[in-house]
């Protein structure tokens, strides 16, 4: 499983998602790009095994827009910049609490 984070710019929202492989987040952003007069870009694509989506989803719930495309803010930042040094990141995993890693 590999969770993606796309944006349009550097102060626009971010999208997050899972997908299966490479390939399938090829065709996931193509799809999305078909419907978007603005340049996807990825953020980040990082493989783990262990992701819960779900969680993801609450912590940032207060910011989103729409269709998992979330307000641009520090905390999402934040977990994109651990998750890129560390893709098991504890926060967005299963079976674990929301906790900052100091």
């Amino acid at each position: 499983m590999q969770v993606f984070f796309l944006e349009t710019g550097p102060d626009s929202p971010i999208k997050f998602g899972i997908t299966k492989n490479e390939k399938t987040f090829s065709r996931k952003l193509s799809s999305l790009q078909q419907g978007n007069h603005l340049n996807l870009t990825k953020l980040l694509l990082v493989s783990t095994s262990n992701f819960d989506l779900t969680k993801l989803r609450r912590m940032f719930k207060k910011y989103l827009i729409a269709n998992d495309w979330y307000e641009r803010n520090q905390e999402l930042i934040n977990l994109i910049e651990n998750l890129k040094v560390d893709s098991k990141y504890h926060c967005c995993m299963k079976r674990s609490n929301y906790i900052t890693k100091t």
